[in-house]
Parts: C-alpha cells; sequence; structure tokens
C-alpha cells in the first residue's frame, strides 16, 4: 500500500479532514526542511519573502545560499525581530511593509503568523502596502529567482498583479501558500493556477499547504541537496 493510501486509511480511522490530510502528509515528507528550502541559488540570485513575519525562512534562505532577499513584514514588532537577526547583513533588505497590488494603507489583523488585512480580528492596526511593480522597478530588479508568498489570502490579489505587469514570467521559482478562508478560495486558486501554468510547471502540491511552480526552461532545483 502506497503511503498516501496508508494515509487516508488512517484519516478514515481518525476522522481526519482532507486539509489534515494534507498537512500531515506534509509533516511526514519534512517540507519545511526541505522542499521550501531546496533550491537552485547562489549568491547573486534574487529572492522575495513575502509575509517574512520573524524571519525563520528568510535566515534559512540566507544562511545556505549567500543571495541577495528583499524581507516584506508590514507589523513593525516582527520587523524589527528580522533586522535583529539579518538586519547587519548588506545583501538583505528588510522592509516594514507589505507587498501587494497597489499603494496604500489598510488595517491587518494581528495574529501572529495569521496576521492578514483580508480577515477582520479584535486586535488591528494600519500598515503600509507597497505595489510589487513599483517596487521592482524602484529597485531595478529584472527577475526574481525565487518568491516565497505567505500573505494570509492576499494572494489573490498579488498573483493576479504581476500577472498583468508580466513579473510573473520572470520570477524562476514561486513558492505560494494558498489560503482557503478567503471567499471562493478554491475557484481563485484554480483560476491563479491555470494562470500559472502558462509559463510555469507545478513541482509539488500540497493544497492550501504550500506548493510550488518553477519557470519552464530553467534548470530544476535539486531536492535532496
Amino acid at each position: 500500500m502506497s503511503i498516501t493510501a496508508t494515509l487516508k486509511s488512517a484519516a478514515r480511522l481518525l476522522a481526519l479532514d482532507p486539509k489534515s490530510i494534507t498537512l500531515l502528509r506534509w509533516k511526514l515528507d519534512r517540507g519545511d526542511a526541505t522542499l521550501r528550502l531546496n533550491y537552485d541559488l547562489g549568491p547573486d540570485s534574487v529572492v522575495f519573502d513575502v509575509g517574512g513575519y520573524r524571519g525563520a525562512w528568510a535566515r534559512a534562505i540566507a544562511s545556505r545560499y549567500h543571495c541577495r532577499i528583499h524581507v516584506f513584514e508590514p507589523i513593525a514588532e516582527y520587523c524589527r525581530e528580522i533586522e535583529r537577526h539579518l538586519g547587519g547583513d548588506p545583501k538583505i533588505v528588510i522592509n516594514e511593509t507589505g507587498l501587494a497590488d497597489h499603494d496604500g494603507r489598510e488595517r491587518i489583523s494581528i495574529d501572529e503568523s495569521a496576521s492578514s488585512v483580508v480577515k477582520a480580528g479584535a486586535n488591528s492596526r494600519e500598515i503600509t502596502l507597497v505595489d510589487i511593480d513599483g517596487y521592482v522597478k524602484r529597485h531595478g530588479i529584472d527577475r526574481i529567482d525565487l518568491i516565497k508568498i505567505n500573505i494570509e489570502g492576499g494572494e489573490y490579489a498579488l498573483l493576479p498583479r504581476m500577472d498583468a505587469t508580466g513579473l510573473l514570467e520572470r520570477c524562476g521559482d514561486v513558492q505560494i501558500q494558498f489560503h482557503d478562508f478567503v471567499q471562493g478560495a478554491r475557484e481563485r486558486r484554480k483560476e491563479l493556477r491555470r494562470v500559472l501554468s502558462r509559463t510555469h510547471d507545478l513541482t509539488y502540491d500540497y493544497p492550501f499547504i504550500w506548493e510550488n511552480w518553477h519557470l519552464r526552461g530553467r534548470a530544476r532545483y535539486t531536492r535532496g541537496r
């Protein structure tokens, strides 16, 4: 019996929902320690960490590849934590902003890694958002080798903006966490996957946990490194 079939059998016994099964599969595959970090990057690579939170992923990527990283984290206290660990690295740009499809100010609900401008919460504050197209133009960025997107529902606006401006086809890898609490999330994810599939190939897929899309024609990263 395959691992997937075994998991499904166990899930039926434990009455687990499909997302819990997917999360269990992700953990068994050690996705956070393998799939999310194993890429063909080097010192000249450009990486965007969109939704930096406390900076753990950015620190792991910086330690492994010593590449150029642009981190976007709009919540001040989380951004300060990133700066404590990475602020001395001249190759890392830390932005106390969210990355979005427009410039502006919006309210964000504060809930640790689940902080979101899409869903309401009892604890909220105003943050700054910057348009991704304007940002790359101001910084003279013509390619992004890897972009990680985990912005609690904001992905459904950010990805269409990247597509409309031609930036999406200049991203080597798109590592994204889609969120299912947004209205129409399943159909919207399906449509954005269709958009991504025009230029990228799906390299791993754990629905509403993590998935990665690799630009067609570029050398693949090595998973086991």
